[in-house]
């Protein structure tokens, strides 16, 4: 490395998928257990802070990425209505069930009687998903 390379910046980014807002520290010093005396001396970082329950202004350039993020928002604000007009009839990826599945961490909430079937078919995906290579999910 010489004195004219630079290097790329890394930036990290904390993605939040519970339920209930943050209410964690948002920087590294916090975070840590230190004495007063050393707190000088440490480099402090903010934590970039991505809440997918408060992301709804985010517009993001992969399409799957903007899909699951929209659909935790509505399971958590519980509003099947616009789940259900937004994702009725579409092909959903396999991938993107997974990843619902594990941000709820298997607990998919239960849809009203009236709202697509889609909790019950991701219950059912992660059940035989060591059985089955389902590589596209249809919600009807």
């Amino acid at each position: 490395m010489t004195k004219t390379d630079r290097l790329h910046p890394v930036i990290g980014l904390c993605i939040y998928y519970g339920e209930e807002e943050w209410d964690g520290p948002t920087n590294l010093v916090d975070m840590i257990q230190v004495t007063e005396d050393l707190k000088p001396m440490i480099s402090d970082y903010k934590m970039n802070l991505l809440q997918i329950r408060s992301s709804e202004h985010f517009q993001f350039q992969n399409n799957d990425v903007q899909t699951v993020f929209d659909m935790v928002r509505l399971i958590y604000e519980e509003d099947y209505t616009n789940f259900n007009k937004r994702y009725k009839d579409k092909s959903i990826p396999a991938e993107l069930v997974y990843c619902l599945i594990d941000i709820s961490s298997n607990n998919l909430p239960v849809f009203p009687s009236n709202c697509v079937d889609f909790a019950h078919r991701c219950h059912r995906i992660a059940s035989f998903s060591h059985l089955v290579d389902e590589k596209t999910f249809y919600v009807i």
